[in-house]
């Protein structure tokens, strides 16, 4: 079991060996005694034109986010949530770095399975790890990752975020799928039985990285606004959206459109805890704003997708609710947490 403090030497080490995808551009990159690396942006960037297709000067894009929830596989939705969001502004992610504060009594095992986690997932996506810092401390009673990340986008590629009357919201994927991922792993673990298939958890999981999706609709279509909703739902995300914008316009959400949009297995789990999928943490879904007269060849582009992609609003006034009147609310606390509530309630009910 691991003590408070540092990581032994040989375990650290052995840390350090998962380095993620090998990129060009990096020049010196973290061991013991060395605590930083080093980029050549010029170099580094040069895979991100060549996805563009672009010769233009990039610009750097930098994110960071906490994975805090509960769940079986933590470093690979520690990648998956940060990628998504360096994508979403036309970013090719290129590396990150990791802070893993690890509680006391911890096994090494443990630590080892996240950082393999890591590494496989930057592996699979073309990701480098450039650094980061792991300690044992009483600070956190759970395992906490803290990632940033960075990746470079062409300034022809930056979306304008210049949003107007008349332009169309568009919705692209599952809503709701991480919190549906989350608690079907939390319900198989606290019945200690397979409740929910594996093999439709995981499939499920596959889809929660949609940065590929969104590169290529930014490549082929240069969507105005891209955004990733993630806590408190699609309809959290939508609120902020707008309220976000400098000029605090508005939208008409087409409430019957998004039902093709929530996944049977996600109905399924909403309707056991009694939560609101539109308000569920939902990586693994894009909203895209474009204007009118893209909508030519957004209909020639969703041919090739096989997710349910559909437009689902337009933006109008400075209202921001569906088109039965119904205003939208703002986001409060994401509906996994009432479904960690809920599920405990149940267990208590029946006495498991």
């Amino acid at each position: 079991m691991l003590k408070e403090g540092k990581l032994p030497i040989p375990e650290l080490t052995e840390l350090i060996s998962f380095q993620g995808a090998k990129i060009s551009g990096t020049i010196i990159l973290p061991g013991i005694g060395l605590d930083a690396s080093a980029i050549n942006p010029e170099i580094a960037n040069t895979y991100c034109k060549k996805f563009y297709d672009s010769e233009d000067e990039c610009f750097l894009i930098i994110k960071s986010d906490p994975i805090t929830f509960s769940t079986s596989n933590p470093g690979k939705f520690s990648i998956i949530i940060n990628a998504n969001d360096i994508s979403c502004l036309g970013g090719v992610p290129y590396g990150c770095t990791i802070t893993l504060l690890i509680p006391p009594g911890n096994s090494f095992d443990i630590v080892k399975k996240i950082q393999c986690e890591i590494h496989d997932t930057c592996k699979n996506i073309g990701i480098s790890i450039l650094g980061g810092h792991t300690e044992i401390t009483s600070s956190v009673n759970q395992i906490i990752i803290s990632l940033s990340m960075i990746g470079f986008v062409p300034h022809n590629f930056l979306p304008s975020r210049v949003i107007s009357e008349g332009n169309v919201l568009i919705l692209c994927g599952f809503i709701g799928n991480e919190g549906t991922v989350i608690l079907s792993q939390e319900i198989n673990n606290k019945f200690d039985k397979i409740i929910f298939e594996l093999k439709e958890i995981n499939r499920l999981e596959e889809l929660l990285y949609v940065g590929d999706t969104a590169l290529k609709l930014n490549k082929v279509l240069k969507p105005l606004l891209i955004h990733d909703p993630t806590e408190g739902g699609v309809l959290g995300a939508i609120y902020e959206l707008f309220r976000g914008l400098e000029n605090e316009i508005g939208v008409n959400i087409f409430k019957n459109s998004l039902d093709r949009h929530i996944h049977p297995f996600t109905r399924k789990i909403s309707d056991l805890l009694d939560i609101d999928p539109l308000r569920l943490i939902s990586s693994g879904a894009l909203l895209l704003i474009i204007s009118s007269d893209q909508m030519d060849n957004f209909k020639t582009i969703i041919k090739d997708f096989f997710i349910p992609i559909s437009v689902i609003g337009e933006v109008k006034d400075k209202k921001i609710m569906f088109d039965d009147n119904t205003p939208i609310k703002p986001p409060e606390s994401d509906e996994l947490i009432q479904g960690f509530k809920n599920l405990e309630k149940i267990i208590e009910k029946n006495n498991l």
